[in-house]
């Protein structure tokens, strides 16, 4: 919420002047007029602070996989303690904004993920939107029409394959759907993504991912496909004790060691 700031001011006019008439428009010009001098200033105070607010919940995204994120292997990065089986709120929160902000001018209609870990997120980003989320749904349900878009999708992890689905009445045509998850590694969840919303008809303006493990093929299989990218954390390698992560400054990328 922006803060808006009042500001008082006292006139004193000696009893002598009290018979001169006072321009009333003349008066609001004048105070308009400093009001709209300064309130470029204050704006720009305020974007600044709330940039400084973005870059430390994503810094904090970053240390928190440092100091909770179990690492097993060089692949595999468990982060359940905080971003999905006990998820921090706020942190979730957070990176629906920066979704936002980094997405805002996309004109989105619907965000996408696939159940489960991703609902948090796309559910923030949505907020954050004021869009609603749709998510995948790995098996069919009873309840749902027969009427999907299909796509099929490995899990790495489980060692299962899936047909995701989702229904037809809720992506089409005219839509812009931007798809957000919590991992990007082998990419093969969000390729199965990216087909749907294309088979659907709808526009993909982008992906969002929180945490990407940028020495898998993931990234590449998207941008081959002509998928713009945005990942939250960006690791450029991993072995038990130890995470390297990419930092984006300008066009060029630097691996910083989190030891």
């Amino acid at each position: 919420m922006r803060t808006r700031h009042a500001c008082a001011i006292r006139i004193s006019i000696p009893k002598d002047r009290l018979h001169l008439r006072v321009d009333q428009a003349q008066v609001e010009a004048v105070f308009f007029s400093f009001f709209r001098n300064n309130r470029g200033k204050n704006e720009a105070i305020e974007l600044d602070h709330a940039a400084k607010g973005r870059g430390q919940k994503m810094k904090e995204l970053e240390e928190r996989i440092r100091r909770e994120g179990a690492i097993l292997s060089e692949t595999v990065l468990k982060v359940d303690s905080f971003l999905n089986h006990q998820v921090d709120t706020e942190l979730a929160l957070a990176t629906g904004r920066e979704f936002a902000r980094v997405f805002g001018d996309e004109k989105i209609t619907k965000v996408l993920t696939i159940e489960a870990s991703g609902i948090q997120f796309a559910m923030a980003a949505g907020i954050a939107l004021g869009v609603p989320f749709v998510y995948a749904k790995k098996k069919k349900a009873v309840t749902q029409s027969d009427k999907l878009y299909v796509a099929p999708v490995h899990s790495f992890t489980r060692g299962e394959t899936y047909q995701v689905s989702v229904d037809q009445r809720y992506l089409n045509a005219g839509d812009r759907v931007l798809i957000v998850d919590d991992f990007l590694a082998t990419g093969a969840a969000l390729v199965g993504l990216v087909d749907i919303v294309r088979e659907s008809g709808a526009e993909l303006v982008g992906v969002g991912c929180i945490i990407e493990k940028s020495f898998q093929e993931g990234r590449g299989l998207l941008e081959a496909k002509g998928v713009r990218i945005h990942s939250l954390a960006r690791i450029a390698s991993m072995k038990p004790g130890e995470v390297h992560f990419i930092e984006e400054t300008g066009n060029r990328q630097l691996t910083e060691e989190r030891a």
